[in-house]
């Protein structure tokens, strides 16, 4: 545990210099996420958390904004700041000062995460949440709620199925129009092939859906077919794009790059 806590430490190195406290993105690194991953035991380009940490930092500091990590301690001490009356803890960032935050496949947040990701949208904050953002809490046990992931009410979805083999998942298809859309074709691949299956609640609009390889057939049901689905200041979509190899696709980039600037011009 200790080696991981060390690895997401580095990560600061990664951060760029705040120039705009208006035009931050935060992005949860999590060490309860890097021990999932770990256990795993995955490897592979679309396994090394670091490396996908990397990722997302590079891009959005590509794209103009400054991005910053949001460490587990983070956000459960914006929940409760007497959660840890023991140890001093110093914020790395503070969560007042970040507009867009990401979750990028954050399966593990406990419920002082869950409680701040809710306090931080009430405030005004937006979210960006990945493939099995919530889906457990930090120990891994389930969340005792209609929906699966703890922030299925937030994310507008309640979980369905998991499905990770081909055909199905192979693209996602344009179902709406939105910004996020603007210069994408109509459909994006996604040859990770890996995604959660989902239905949709009351008020959600779906943007996009999943199809299969042929780009002809949908992979599910209308009913849990939705890939991508916007809530109120946040969307969420069933698979991380971030992952190799859907990252690599150009299209799947541009859509990330349409989503973030989504969010943090409003």
């Amino acid at each position: 545990m200790k080696k991981f806590l060390i690895v997401l430490a580095l990560a600061v190195l990664f951060v760029p210099v705040l120039a705009d406290e208006q035009q931050v993105v935060g992005v949860l690194m999590s060490d309860y996420t890097a021990r999932w991953y770990a256990e795993l035991g995955f490897s592979g380009s679309d396994w090394d958390y670091l490396g996908e940490m990397k990722r997302i930092f590079d891009f959005v500091k590509g794209l103009g904004y400054s991005c910053v990590p949001v460490f587990n301690r983070d956000l459960e001490l914006y929940a409760n700041p007497e959660a840890d009356p023991v140890i001093k803890f110093e914020r790395i960032f503070d969560m007042s000062k970040i507009k867009l935050l990401i979750l990028p496949n954050t399966r593990r947040m406990s419920p002082l995460e869950i409680e701040a990701v809710k306090k931080f949208m009430s405030n005004g904050g937006y979210v960006f949440a990945l493939a099995q953002a919530s889906f457990r809490n930090h120990n891994n046990s389930s969340y005792d709620v209609s929906t699966v992931f703890a922030l299925g009410d937030i994310f507008k979805v309640s979980y369905s199925a998991f499905a990770w083999k081909p055909p199905v998942h192979g693209y996602i298809k344009k179902v709406a129009d939105h910004p996020i859309w603007e210069g994408i074709d109509e459909f994006v691949a996604t040859p990770r092939h890996w995604a959660m299956v989902v239905e949709i609640l009351e008020d959600a609009v779906v943007l996009g859906e999943w199809y299969n390889d042929d780009m002809e057939t949908p992979s599910h049901m209308p009913d849990v077919n939705a890939a991508i689905i916007e809530g109120k200041n946040c969307i969420y979509i069933g698979e991380d794009l971030f992952l190799s190899p859907n990252f690599d696709e150009p299209m799947v980039q541009l859509l990330l790059a349409n989503i973030i600037d989504y969010f943090m011009k409003k």
